[in-house]
């Protein structure tokens, strides 16, 4: 696994907000280490993530600088 960069703290906030908004869910939900998944509501934004990808892609980058794949 690779290192974020984003403190421990700060994703397991952003996280919990995701996944109080029914956008991702814990598996297994009461554990102290748990994998996220994406929900119905989470899948259904899919389409928007991959706009805005796109529009970074092409509008937030210097010339020969590639964006990061996701």
């Amino acid at each position: 696994m690779s290192r974020l960069p984003i403190s421990r703290a700060a994703l397991s906030s952003r996280l919990a907000m995701m996944a109080e908004a029914g956008l991702l869910k814990r598996d297994p939900p009461d554990t102290k280490r748990a994998d996220y998944v994406l929900t119905k509501a989470g899948e259904d934004l899919r389409p928007a993530y991959a706009a805005i990808s796109e529009w970074s892609g092409q509008h937030l980058f210097v010339d020969g600088e590639k964006p990061r794949k996701w």
